[in-house]
């Protein structure tokens, strides 16, 4: 019988197996290959949420959306576990951090890649001092 995943009543190294095995999946040949197939559709299915709902059911734990929320929760629980943190890419290479930038504040120029044109620009050339400019950036790894 498969239990609810709450993160408080899951040892460490239970959630460090689990991580590990995330990663496993996640950079296995046969996944890598489902993610560069051209009629890979994410609205359709969400791979990693798929490889996340079966680690869950491999530790015995449900796959419930109330498991999956609080094994999202791991990164922000063992933020400074430098072991968790580097059992999977997504923690290891997090590098995100809350922005200083406030409204009205200079822009430095750096340089973008146009999507869908995969076209070199830069900030600077896309950006026009009398409107406002909303820049949406993103991975999937």
């Amino acid at each position: 019988m498969n239990i609810e995943f709450i993160i408080s009543n899951v040892p460490r190294n239970t959630i460090l197996e689990m991580l590990k095995k995330e990663q496993e999946i996640k950079y296995s040949k046969e996944i890598q290959d489902i993610y560069t197939l051209k009629f890979y559709n994410k609205s359709t299915v969400n791979i990693d949420i798929e490889i996340q709902k079966f680690v869950l059911k491999q530790f015995n734990f449900t796959d419930s959306k109330k498991s999956l929320h609080n094994y999202w929760k791991i990164p922000s629980t063992y933020w400074n576990d430098n072991e968790i943190k580097n059992s999977v890419f997504y923690m290891k290479y997090n590098i995100f951090q809350y922005t200083s930038l406030m409204i009205d504040d200079s822009i430095v120029n750096c340089n973008l890649i146009e999507y869908p044109t995969k076209k070199s620009v830069s900030l600077f050339d896309i950006s026009n001092q009398t409107k406002p400019l909303v820049l949406l950036a993103g991975s999937i790894t």
